[in-house]
């Protein structure tokens, strides 16, 4: 009599976390940011900038995936108003430029990214 019985797998000690579709892409632009960065020259920097509809840009100073499907980005205008945008991850366009460094920038207008925003609902932000 043949045994018909099916093999014992071994199972992982834990299941790999699959990320949703909004950090993940959030996790695309940090990288794609990193990336551009290493290539610029010495006496350039890196601004980064969200096109929101073809005509006014926000310059981004900080993003997060919010829920599965939301992307943050804050940042100001180009009046320097405070700007939040929160954009559908399929909707999301990043643009980034290199230019000439500027002589005197205060320090907290580089791209940086706090731990928490919105209380919870945003992922973690990351340092661009």
């Amino acid at each position: 009599m043949t045994d018909r019985s099916f093999p014992t797998l071994p199972m992982p000690a834990a299941m790999p976390r699959i990320k949703d579709p909004a950090e993940a892409l959030k996790d695309k632009l940090v990288e794609s940011t990193a990336r551009f960065k290493r290539g610029c020259q010495r006496d350039e920097e890196t601004p980064v900038f969200y096109a929101t509809d073809g005509s006014r840009q926000i310059r981004v100073t900080s993003m997060a995936s919010v829920g599965s499907q939301l992307i943050l980005f804050i940042g100001e205008d180009e009046e320097g108003r405070h700007v939040e945008l929160l954009q559908h991850f399929t909707q999301a366009s990043f643009r980034m430029v290199a230019i000439p460094k500027e002589e005197a920038r205060p320090s907290n207008s580089r791209i940086g990214f706090n731990d928490k925003y919105l209380a919870g609902e945003a992922e973690g932000l990351t340092d661009l």
